[in-house]
């Protein structure tokens, strides 16, 4: 199968969309003002708008969110808008009540405006939640210890797991290449023994190797999508392995490029470097890597080739 990954118009309009609306927050804006902002603009109503091109769309979003530096629930609440029954969906597109993906005894946004949806058994669940008690999580999100049940089934999870780990995908490549691309205006400012510090190979080799691998995160995901879109999700789940690894080492170089600023709490790496922490390991379900599927079609089309015929 022969796809391109060349954004369409309507995809990257909506990258741009989304990127001038955060830009229009005001400094301190409250989750709930932006929360209605996105939903007023209809990010929620992206997998109704786009069909079979949603999971594009929704990751080119999430990277745009993850650039900005706005996390929330947003992947889980595109998942529900994907995946959830016609009859579910009215008050979360509408930005009336945010939608979590959790696994008990732990689940994020523990708050009474909140859907929450679980794994059980294979199927995709309404989490029915007793008793929560706040839990103070990494990536200084509202969490709880709950003491829940498994509700009404929505079907199979699988659905569900793609589409999370798809937008999960895209925000990490955004956050990390924010990151980097901060990281490098620094370098190139920061002036030591006369010269500035992205002038030394130490500095300037580990930013290069990580926008390398954020490149090649972005590819892989914008490739998973397209091919979820056309029925096959053998990429998926490689792409988020990608994305969260490339992550994680655009955090450590930026820790590392900043020095002493960089571990400060108040500092530019420090709260973005624990939410991509967290979220390169959160849920859903564990899955294996179609190893196959992830070399793809390109120059290492020849190794997946050879691996087939010896099958």
């Amino acid at each position: 199968m022969s796809l391109s990954l060349d954004r369409d118009e309507s995809v990257a309009a909506v990258a741009e969309s989304v990127g001038r609306y955060c830009g229009s927050l005001a400094e301190g804006a409250g989750f709930a003002e932006a929360w209605r902002g996105f939903a007023e603009l209809g990010l929620f109503s992206l997998p109704e708008l786009f069909g079979d091109n949603s999971h594009a769309a929704m990751v080119a979003a999430m990277e745009t969110l993850g650039r900005n530096g706005f996390y929330g629930p947003v992947a889980d609440t595109l998942t529900f808008a994907a995946c959830a029954p016609a009859d579910l969906l009215e008050p979360v597109v509408a930005g009336e009540v945010v939608a979590c993906l959790g696994r008990p005894p732990l689940v994020p946004w523990p708050d009474a405006r909140a859907i929450h949806v679980t794994e059980a058994g294979g199927d995709a669940a309404l989490l029915e939640v007793e008793a929560a008690e706040p839990v103070a999580m990494l990536s200084g999100d509202p969490w709880a210890r709950v003491r829940a049940s498994a509700g009404r089934a929505l079907g199979p999870f699988v659905p569900w797991a793609d589409c999370y780990d798809l937008c999960v995908s895209g925000w990490l490549v955004g956050a990390g290449l924010d990151l980097v691309e901060a990281a490098s205006a620094h370098a190139s400012q920061r002036v030591q023994f006369g010269k500035t510090i992205g002038e030394f190979q130490a500095v300037a080799a580990p930013l290069a190797r990580a926008v390398l691998a954020l490149d090649a995160a972005k590819v892989l995901a914008e490739a998973a999508a397209a091919h979820l879109d056309a029925g096959d999700g053998r990429l998926v789940t490689a792409a988020r392995f990608s994305a969260a690894r490339a992550a994680e080492q655009a955090a450590i170089t930026a820790h590392q490029t900043y020095g002493a600023f960089g571990v400060l709490e108040g500092g530019p790496v420090y709260a973005r470097s624990r939410r991509i922490r967290q979220l390169a390991a959160q849920f859903p379900q564990e899955r294996p890597v179609d190893a196959l599927a992830a070399l793809g079609t390109g120059s290492l089309g020849i190794v997946r080739a050879q691996a087939e015929m010896a099958r």
